[in-house]
């Protein structure tokens, strides 16, 4: 099953990810084999999702549900986002823009074309996925990891990978408990600087990402962004392909589906219970943070860091001295 796209890289025949430390390919492959419980009968592809299977077997059958509404071309597709990018060529929005002149095009492909002809760039150093160009090679490079999923920075303490090594090294304080960045109000310690930004909106009632439809106010972008999609827009893109309800967000659509697969992705390190949401892990583990000081090192590291069977531990860090349990 192994499939090489050049020296030293991994695909995964399945959806195509690339890696380039053989471990993380072949704990990818576990991923599929453990979750992939829906099979294609024609070509044998499995799926996670029965609604996925679905409209994976429309592909072998020539089936077209999503028609163009428009009166002009009412061409059918097989998935409803190949007929949302269509549709993009019946408004003025052109989200393809040219990084040389002012000029914006519907498709990346009516975008590389016109970067060629008409800017004379030296196509070895534009990118092949997203056609925007650099002036350097290594910058080229640096971007194309994007695109291949390579994350050749991989942790020698867990199995994290990380496309940056600026990305790696912030990582890394975190196994050694190294804050280098510190709040100039509380002296709290961070790991990353986009971690003390978001902390620094907490020593302030500032509120800068307005709404332009209602006036209302949010300190951060991200609730800004998702404020606009449930409340203004009444389109909900990501219907659920197994019951009649449609979702605004990608992530709370993939939270519904769990409903339906069973899927439980988030464990308990400690218990081993499982949870269909993140949200609802958090909501549990202030049951063990009762139980386990904050400042008992050893257990984050074996358990949190490390690891470690929660279940299997858990009963000597209360019989045991952190001392004794070094030698365990």
């Amino acid at each position: 099953m192994q499939h090489h796209t050049w020296q030293g890289s991994f695909t995964c025949d399945i959806c195509s990810k690339v890696y380039c430390h053989e471990r993380a390919y072949r704990k990818h492959l576990r991923g599929h084999s453990e979750q992939a419980s829906f099979s294609c009968s024609i070509c044998q592809r499995r799926f996670k999702h029965k609604g996925h299977l679905n409209q994976h077997i429309m592909s072998h059958t020539g089936e077209k549900p999503f028609t163009c509404p428009s009166c002009v071309c009412q061409k059918d597709f097989v998935q409803k986002d190949e007929l949302v990018s269509h549709m993009q060529t019946h408004t003025e929005k052109r989200p393809y823009s040219c990084s040389f002149c002012d000029k914006s095009y519907w498709d990346r492909a009516s975008l590389k074309y016109h970067i060629l002809q008409h800017h004379k760039v030296n196509a070895e150093k534009m990118c092949s996925e997203c056609h925007k160009y650099f002036q350097c090679e290594a910058h080229l490079q640096r971007h194309m990891l994007i695109h291949y999923g390579l994350k050749p920075f991989e942790c020698p303490v867990c199995d994290k990978a990380f496309r940056y090594k600026s990305s790696y090294k912030a990582h890394l304080n975190m196994h050694t408990e190294e804050k280098p960045l510190t709040c100039s109000l509380c002296d709290k310690g961070f790991t990353q600087s986009r971690d003390l930004k978001r902390h620094m909106l907490s020593h302030t009632d500032e509120k800068n990402f307005d709404c332009s439809q209602c006036g209302g106010k949010f300190k951060h972008k991200h609730n800004l962004i998702r404020h606009i999609s449930v409340i203004h827009k009444a389109e909900k893109p990501y219907p659920c392909p197994m019951c009649e309800k449609a979702f605004a967000q990608k992530h709370d659509f993939m939270t519904h589906m769990r409903t339906h697969s069973g899927e439980k992705p988030f464990s308990c390190q400690i218990c081993s219970r499982s949870f269909g949401a993140k949200g609802t892990l958090r909501t549990h583990m202030k049951v063990h943070r009762k139980r386990v000081p904050k400042e008992h090192f050893l257990y984050h590291w074996l358990v949190v860091v490390g690891g470690a069977d929660g279940a299997d531990w858990l009963p000597r860090f209360r019989q045991s001295t952190p001392g004794q349990l070094w030698q365990q």
